[in-house]
């Protein structure tokens, strides 16, 4: 002990922290020994007349290790690190011996009160107040006061409690005045007011005043305490499983004679302590609450019944609207410390658990958030602690009732990960102290709503919740609080997911939500009293209600139909959606009749013409999520409503709906020019897009999700106008949109790939007009703006096109456009009937289910009609339950003499729609790519496969692979297709396709075909000179691995071409700096590496065929064509990157034939006077580097080569241009070179 104190010493100023920590803690221990100090102090005298430690100097004029102690001991208490933990303890350690405690404790106490006494005193004054003593508030140490107070701490915990309550009052005033005044400071708004350690000092002062409490209290089990019985869990299930007991625990009643005598002084610190501690609880710290409530449970389990029973009564009052936050989770913990400890009686059970019912609840807003996540955290933890407290007999009627149904909702619905966890684990935890069968599908529900399935929200609303509501027993608690509470949730994210749970778990009892909640939903849709929040989430909920509800099917009757139908008109009709919020109410008025649409409802024509200009205004809409939800919305109501005017309608019905296309070009994706003064001829009034992007991407969307009906009059206008929008090469600078772009790519697709009854009449002129366009989109749309290269996303969205068109794909949306309820059927062998009901479950595969429209049918019931002859008839009332294959659907009856109308629906999993030999004969008949185009598609694609950007050449590989072995298509002619499709793309192959290492290596096998070695070197070019540093090593590891195999192989008539290719680069895409700058890096890595240069340099008459040898001299021309394009495309251009790249190329030409030697080190030369001040430097710096590696480039005697390498590295290239003119000049001299150029 004394070698660790003058360690400790000597470190005081000399170590770091962890030293003086860890001595202190060791000291701390050595406080522990058995035996007096005064053994092995050696600065005590020997006396006989001592007996104790002295706390004076010795003869010797050293203080004794005690006094030394504590001295280090107080000042380590002032530490503003963790020091200051360890000097408490040690302090106290040493403090709470037998033998130091009476002469040394008082002392210490005296000088503790003085300090907090002092600071209890600043804290009633202001920040500037001086005291007697010269110092002011903000002077005071409050790191100090932090160490006092946690040795005080740690001395009522370690001190004997006979002795330590003796000097209790000797600061147990100023302990108490010091929280007041901490109290009232915390709770100012003031900042200036506030104290920097306000929270770590309320906290040990509640800690501190607790354990003082116990010390005032005989540690003794009150009798009067709940009493369980058995504690093993193990004992506990085997009980519960064989029997029930009926007999309630002994817990006595508590009587008057049970009350224990206090003092009257003790009663009244006691209360002045509980105060505080039921303060706590409301404090603004969870640290603080957490605190004072195990404080709470500590003391009140040593308090009479009486007093114990005032303080639950306290506690229980803090569940009240009128506190915050923090009085609720305070409440919580400590209802959860007092049940854990048996000290929440029966009798007030009831009390608490509706109080914990409550706090399961708590949410409340505020702004655009809420608050009440830790109290509904810290309300799962006190049902925990019920669930381990009490006896089944008497717990469980207010679990089933109560807290089983809470628990579950706060499990499935609560927003936050961490509440559904504690809520899972405390369900979990009542299924085991309780017993499983007393709880509905009790194990079920566990497996099921584990910590691992809560844990994705969609999971735990769209697949857990509907599980668990499966049962009656938790269905209509889910549908109340979804109801009520969830679908006015401030998170649009919660509207949208308790809305498809609705929708779900309604299907499991439709009269509920047809007499009930549909309703009262209707009702707060329109009414103008609710929110917004309300209302969006309202008619969310009904559109999923419905569209559930018709999948069962279910009857909707004909007033409730009138309703919903009239909800659309209300909310238009008062403009409920023109507030903020109103993108929210758009898009879910779409929802609604989406889901109007789909289950058939009839609409009047008044009624259809509103809808219809509701769906304009809204998939025209700038907002995203509403344009989507109103085309999926025109797409179901104009296939399942518009079709049928058209088939069935008076004549100006027909004619108003006919018109509805044209109006979408003309005034939609087309301007509407009215001043024809203007210099503009009537054709180019028809091709100038509208300047409005959204209004015109939303009506070019509309065009694709329009029916056959409407687009076969005017579809080669429509495909005329689509590849306009299209195409970038004839959009102006106003015209630019990406989004536009792949909209209009998109409709294009889906007016060609429609199949069956739904496909166009299309032309061979406009099917090669769509063909073209989406080739021409994925060679040239490479449009940058401030978002990057959103030109990718058009060459995207064409490649998927091209892939749909070339394999017969039919992607016109049909199963989001209908249902097969209502659908007239035809069975084999069974005759005609209606679809009345699909037996089906939700698709649950993947455990991620986002879509409540997604199911997998299983079987369909269909009602027969009248018996008709040779068939046979379902008794009693003619409804068969049909296989899946063994039917046909159709939107109209096949009876009623309407065969030569076109259908309108069909929705079957490998169903065939039923068409009259007309309509078959007046189909287009298959359209074929010619072998021209289809080598066009290839290449197109082939260079996007080897493009820089990962979803380019993951889409670019899917449908490489897809066109390759697809089993019907309409590709013919591919061009060595073996060896695309047995070798490099063989159907076996498996590979990430957007991982550049993967990729690549199939890039360049490509470039082993003469027919893809082009468009596959363009692509390959700009990955390696990209700035990607994965997708550059790949790209440029495969494409030295392919020149050097060729080299090897002294294949030079491939490499010449693919260098020849590149050099062809600069010309086709001059003053192009996306494709100039990667390709200037790509040579300039290509000739670092002098594995191209006996193909740019060299002849190889031997190696080449006959037919090329007459080229041959084009190949030693290579160098030359090299360095004139690259002066051309370097000349008075100021981009940084280009310089530079340019500069690594023309170096990369040294060495190489003289002549190109020459020029280009007149053109080094010549960037030493570069107008930028970095180019020069970079220059020298390079032009250095490369003669210092290989001197005889210079072609010089070594006298001028040695003046030329000391003007490279000592002139500062990067001052002014005069000051490095004749350093320039010198270099032509020294190097024989003309000087012929100027400053640039």
């Amino acid at each position: 002990m004394k070698t660790a104190s003058k360690a400790l010493e000597f470190f005081l100023l000399h170590s770091t922290w962890e030293t003086r920590y860890g001595l202190l803690l060791w000291l701390s221990m050595l406080c522990l020994v058995p035996f007096d100090l005064q053994t092995i102090d050696s600065s005590v005298v020997a006396s006989a007349e001592k007996s104790s430690i002295e706390t004076r100097a010795n003869d010797n004029g050293q203080q004794s290790l005690v006094v030394r102690l504590q001295t280090l001991c107080k000042e380590y208490l002032a530490d503003p690190g963790v020091t200051k933990a360890a000097a408490a303890l040690c302090l106290a350690r040493l403090l709470s011996r037998p033998d130091t405690e009476k002469s040394h404790l008082l002392d210490f106490l005296i000088w503790a009160n003085a300090e907090l006494l002092k600071a209890a005193d600043a804290l009633e004054t202001s920040p500037d107040t001086t005291f007697s003593n010269g110092i002011t508030n903000t002077e005071i140490d409050q790191f100090k006061i932090i160490g006092i107070m946690q040795c005080l701490t740690y001395l009522a915990k370690f001190a004997p409690r006979s002795k330590h309550i003796q000097v209790i009052p000797v600061y147990f005033g100023t302990v108490l005045r010091f929280i007041s005044n901490l109290a009232k400071i915390t709770e100012s708004r003031e900042s200036s007011n506030r104290i920097a350690g306000s929270t770590l000092q309320l906290k040990l002062s509640i800690k501190l005043v607790q354990r003082l409490g116990l010390l005032f209290l005989p540690p003794k089990v009150m009798s009067w305490r709940y009493q369980r019985g058995l504690r093993s869990l193990d004992v506990r299930l085997d009980t519960i499983c064989h029997k029930q007991k009926e007999d309630l625990p002994s817990t006595p009643e508590p009587r008057e004679s049970q009350i224990d005598d206090l003092d009257d002084d003790v009663i009244v610190w006691m209360e002045q302590i509980i105060n505080i501690l039921l303060c706590g609880l409301r404090d603004r710290d969870t640290v603080t609450r957490w605190s004072s409530a195990k404080g709470i449970g500590r003391i009140t389990s040593r308090l009479p019944y009486i007093y114990a029973d005032d303080i639950v009564v306290s506690v229980l009052e803090l569940f009240n609207p009128s506190e915050n936050d923090g009085a609720w989770h305070g409440g919580s913990l400590a209802l959860a410390e007092l049940a854990r400890r048996g000290l929440l009686l029966p009798q007030r059970l009831p009390q608490a658990v509706e109080c914990t019912e409550k706090a399961l609840r708590y949410d409340v807003r505020r702004g655009a958030h809420s608050i009440g996540a830790h109290v509904r955290d810290a309300a799962c933890y006190t049902c925990w602690c019920f669930a381990r407290a009490y006896e089944p007999a008497l717990f469980l009627p207010y679990i089933k009732e109560i807290l089983a149904s809470a628990m579950l909702i706060n499990c499935v619905f609560d927003r936050e990960v961490n509440c559904r966890r504690a809520a899972s684990a405390a369900f979990q935890e009542c299924i085991g102290r309780q017993g499983h069968a007393n709880f509905p599908k009790g194990i079920d529900i566990l497996t099921r709503a584990d910590y691992f399935a809560v844990s994705n929200i969609r999971h735990a609303y769209c697949s857990v919740g509907y599980f668990i509501a499966e049962s009656p027993a938790y269905r209509y608690a889910f549908l109340d609080h979804l109801a009520n509470y969830k679908l006015s949730h401030w998170d649009v994210k919660i509207r949208k997911l308790s809305a498809i749970a609705m929708g779900r778990i309604t299907a499991l009892d439709p009269a509920f939500a047809l007499h009930h909640l549909i309703p009262n939903l209707c009702q707060r849709s329109i009414s103008p009293k609710e929110e917004v929040i309300t209302r969006h989430g309202s008619i969310l909920a009904i559109s999923e209600m419905v569209y559930c509800l018709t999948q069962i099917p279910s009857f909707i009757d004909g007033e409730l139909q009138k309703t919903l139908k009239q909800v659309v008109i209300h909310v238009e009709e008062r403009r409920l959606f023109r507030d903020r919020g109103g993108e929210f109410i758009r898009a879910a008025l779409c929802n609604l009749i989406r889901a109007m649409a789909t289950a058939h409802f009839s609409f009047t024509f008044v009624q259809m013409k509103q809808y219809l200009s509701i769906l304009e205004e809204c998939f025209t809409h700038p907002s995203s999520s509403v344009s989507t939800a109103a085309l999926a919305a025109y797409r179901s109501f104009s296939m399942n409503c518009v079709s049928r005017v058209i088939q069935e309608g008076q004549k100006e019905h027909v004619d108003y709906i006919q018109r509805l296309l044209p109006r979408f070009l003309d005034n939609g994706v087309l301007q509407c020019v009215q001043n024809t003064e203007q210099n503009i001829t009537a054709n180019e009034m028809k091709t100038i897009l509208s300047p409005n992007v959204a209004k015109r991407r939303g009506y070019i969307r509309a065009i694709g999700a329009s029916p056959t009906d409407l687009l076969q009059p005017i579809v080669s206008r429509c495909v005329e106008i689509l590849v306009r929008a299209a195409d970038l090469s004839v959009q102006s600078d106003e015209d630019l949109d990406a989004d536009g772009r792949v909209a209009a790519v998109t409709a294009m697709v889906e007016i060609f790939c429609r199949k069956g009854i739904y496909q166009l009449e299309l032309s061979a002129g406009d099917a090669s007009k769509i063909i073209e366009t989406l080739i021409g989109c994925v060679e040239n749309d490479y449009a940058v703006d401030e978002r990057g290269d959103v030109g990718s996303w058009v060459r995207i969205a064409a490649m998927q096109g091209l892939r749909d068109i070339l394999l017969s794909t039919d992607t016109y949306d049909v199963l989001g456009s209908g249902t097969v309820i209502g659908s007239f059927a035809s069975v084999n062998g069974m005759g005609h009937g209606r679809v009345v009901r699909v037996v089906a479950i939700p698709n649950e595969e993947d455990d991620t289910p986002c879509d409540s429209t997604f199911v997998h049918p299983a079987v369909y019931h269909v009602q027969f009609s009248t018996p008709q002859p040779g068939f046979y008839y379902f008794p009693p009332n003619g409804v068969g339950v049909i296989r899946n294959e063994d039917i046909q659907l159709s939107a109209f009856d096949q009876t009623l003499e309407k065969s030569q109308k076109k259908l309108c629906t069909a929705h079957s999993k490998g169903a065939t729609s039923e068409m009259s030999p007309s309509d078959i004969g007046a189909k287009q008949a298959a359209i074929t790519i010619s072998p021209q185009l289809t080598l066009k598609t290839i290449n197109a694609i082939a260079k996007q496969f080897a493009e820089k950007l990962d979803g380019v050449r993951a889409a670019a590989g899917t449908t490489l692979f897809s066109m390759l072995h697809a089993s019907e298509s309409r590709i013919s002619g591919i061009p060595d297709r073996l060896l695309l499709q047995d070798v490099i793309f063989p159907e076996s192959l498996s590979v990430n396709w957007s991982m550049a290492h993967d990729t690549f290596p199939l890039v360049v096998q490509m470039m082993d075909s003469p027919n893809y070695i082009e468009s596959a070197a363009s692509g390959l070019i700009i990955s390696v000179g990209g700035l990607t540093d994965n997708v550059v090593k790949a790209a440029r590891s495969a494409l030295f691995e392919w020149i050097e195999r060729h080299v090897k192989a002294k294949e030079y008539d491939i490499i010449n071409r693919f260098c020849f290719h590149l050099l062809s680069l600069f010309q086709k895409h001059y003053s192009e700096d996306r494709v100039i700058v990667a390709l200037l890096k790509s040579l300039a890595i290509i000739l670092a590496s002098n594995i191209a240069h006996p193909a740019l340099f060299l002849n190889h008459p031997e190696e080449m065929t006959s037919t090329k040898r007459a080229c041959a001299d084009d190949v030693s021309t290579g160098g030359d064509r090299l360095y004139k394009a690259i002066q051309q495309n370097l000349k008075k251009t100021s981009s940084h990157a280009k310089l530079v790249a340019g500069i690594n190329v023309l170096l990369g030409l040294l060495p190489s034939e003289r002549p190109v030697e020459i020029k280009a080190m007149h053109s080094l030369v010549t960037f030493l006077g570069h107008r930028y001040p970095k180019i020069r430097q970079y220059t020298a710096e390079q032009f250095y580097a490369k003669v210092l590696i290989q001197s005889d480039i210079l072609n010089v005697d070594k006298a001028k080569s040695d003046r030329a390498m000391e003007l490279l590295s000592e002139i500062r290239w990067d001052l002014q241009i005069s000051a490095v003119r004749e350093g320039r000049l010198e270099l032509y001299h020294l190097l024989d070179l003309e000087n012929s150029s100027e400053e640039q």
